[in-house]
């Protein structure tokens, strides 16, 4: 193999040889044949004239000789071409030995470096503190987690910039004019205690411009009213209907509204399925529906004081979502009675509404049990 001029120890390849093209071949061979002074012959109507005057008798006409033809010479293309093989080849023949030209090989392609395997990172299962720290099992270094004080478990987590966010939304209400979109609906309180067909309210738990609040803080957040089903604002029919007729056993009042508590009970299972595909409206009737939104409804007696308003003032509403948020105290909440006739389905109601406000999205509770809401006992 022929070493490189350049270094020693180098690889080389020779270059192939080339032939000539084709059409240069032959035009070589065509002028290389020919005989140098051959005479031409005559055309064929040439010899066909002479012909016909031999048969008449007419002397025939000596024919003069041409001048020897010279050979005409190739076109410069191919007279370069010529050149050019005969200076490589020799005289046309093929090449009997390497070219005086040689290159060196590429030099071959270097493997990028291994890249070293990496490990997945096992999750981090540690549950929020309510300080707003979180520790992770493999980071010593403590990141801030926004964490609301109703949070009591991880479906409530609320991040920072979510949190941002529902500031600014709470403000639009609390500066907003005008009706905030919920109407009022019949309540348990109307339905066991109304001597006529009257849209009684009854003394609420928690003031209804503070729900309205709450909901349109949740409506411009993006969050679906449908997220509300099966939780503390809108229960399922069969606890409705457990509740119902505890409460009004416990007062001996049960035999007596028997057909009451039957047609709430089914008129809260009609819209509860509504409400499961999607109505609006059928889901908000089913808040104020909810035994836990008024209080007294199954003793049916309340004084005056109870059934006075609570401050019917949007900004009241907003006040009481933020000092609840800090102090998780009942007391001095101008839009909330929970001292009266309050209960623990009272008090969870009021502060997944306040969640509602402060951006969270997950409301729904296990129920602990597979028993169908489509199939309940009225009798």
């Amino acid at each position: 193999m022929p070493q490189n001029p350049r270094g020693p120890f180098v690889p080389v390849y020779p270059i192939a040889a080339r032939p000539p093209a084709p059409h240069v071949q032959a035009a070589v061979g065509a002028v290389q044949a020919k005989p140098a002074g051959a005479p031409r012959p005559a055309a064929p109507h040439v010899q066909a004239a002479v012909g016909r005057g031999m048969a008449a008798g007419a002397a025939p006409r000596p024919v003069q000789p041409k001048p020897a033809a010279v050979p005409p010479s190739p076109a410069p293309h191919v007279a370069r071409a010529m050149a050019a093989a005969q200076a490589r080849f020799g005289g046309g023949g093929l090449p009997s030995g390497p070219p005086a030209r040689s290159l060196p090989l590429p030099p071959p392609p270097v493997p990028p470096p291994a890249r070293a395997a990496v490990q997945p990172k096992a999750p981090d299962w540690s549950p929020v503190v309510q300080c707003g720290k979180q520790k992770s099992k493999q980071n010593t270094n403590t990141k801030r987690v926004a964490v609301k004080k109703f949070s009591n478990n991880n479906n409530n987590k609320v991040t920072k910039k979510r949190h941002q966010r529902f500031v600014k939304f709470r403000e639009e209400v609390r500066n907003s004019k005008g009706p905030l979109g919920h109407k009022r609906y019949p309540t348990a309180y109307g339905a066991f205690n109304r001597k006529r067909q009257s849209n009684l309210q009854g003394p609420h738990t928690m003031a209804h411009i503070a729900t309205s609040a709450a909901l349109a803080v949740g409506r411009k957040g993006g969050i679906p009213l449908k997220n509300l089903m099966n939780s503390a604002i809108v229960p399922r029919p069969r606890q409705v209907n457990r509740l119902a007729r505890k409460k009004l056993r416990e007062q001996n009042r049960f035999d007596k509204l028997k057909s009451r508590v039957k047609k709430f009970v089914k008129e809260y299972q009609d819209l509860y399925t509504k409400g499961l595909a999607g109505d609006k409206i059928a889901i908000e009737k089913l808040i104020e529906k909810n035994p836990h939104a008024t209080y007294a409804w199954d003793k049916g007696k309340v004084s005056s004081q109870e059934i006075k308003g609570k401050g019917e003032r949007r900004t009241h509403a907003i006040d009481d979502f933020e000092k609840f948020n800090k102090t998780g105290s009942f007391d001095n909440l101008r839009t909330v009675d929970m001292t009266s006739g309050s209960s623990r389905g009272s008090e969870h109601r009021y502060r997944q509404l306040m969640g509602l406000a402060y951006g969270k999205e997950d409301f729904s509770e296990d129920s602990g049990s597979e028993e169908s809401d489509s199939d309940i006992d009225l009798d």
